[in-house]
């Protein structure tokens, strides 16, 4: 099984969490609905490459998609260069992901080179990656190897709701700020 898809790049939104519990509901809709072959014994879940603008690096996705699909594998496919172009400041990141879902570590995903994509496009990339924090030369080898599972701490998710909860007071503060600086406007022009 294929799954494309793009996911919405808002921080905040819930895109990331929303595509996850989508996949997970593929994957075990799958599961158990194949659980027992027609000689009873149980049948494996059908292997799934992910092929996806997730709209955020594969740090911020691996743990919500591991724990969405436990127990299955999860491999992430190493990308060694930049997929897109950050529209404010116009550096490149990784944003692009591939992946395979399956019971057991079955399949090897794996990104083409640049040049199998498109004639001459090595220099390019070349050029983005010197340009790029994360793809900088100190960090090439920590790409290529595959990124270790790792689980989203309560803290990390405490420190995400904080870090919320803030932006939402800052942003009341803002609107009320706002509001009391045209209230005054008002009055002053009233009482001319």
């Amino acid at each position: 099984r294929v799954l494309t898809t793009h996911v919405p790049g808002s921080p905040y939104g819930p895109a990331r969490a929303e595509f996850c519990a989508c996949v997970a509901r593929l994957v075990n809709a799958t599961s158990s609905a194949s659980s027992q072959g027609s000689s009873g014994e149980p049948r494996q879940s059908v292997p799934t490459l992910l092929l996806a603008d997730l709209n955020f690096p594969e740090k911020a996705i691996r743990p919500l998609l591991q724990r969405a699909i436990r127990p299955l594998h999860l491999s992430f496919a190493p990308i060694p260069y930049p997929t897109n172009l950050c529209q404010g400041s116009l550096l490149p990141k990784r944003i692009d992901s591939i992946a395979a879902l399956s019971e057991k570590d079955c399949m090897e995903v794996k990104a083409l080179e640049p040049e199998d994509v498109l004639q001459g496009l090595g220099a390019v990339v070349e050029l983005l990656k010197s340009r790029s924090m994360d793809l900088a030369p100190a960090a090439q080898e920590e790409i290529r190897t595959d990124i270790e599972e790792s689980e989203t701490t309560e803290k990390e998710k405490r420190h995400r709701e904080k870090a919320l909860e803030a932006k939402m007071k800052f942003q009341e503060a803002a609107k009320a700020e706002k509001e009391a600086k045209k209230e005054k406007r008002e009055k002053a022009f009233q009482a001319r």
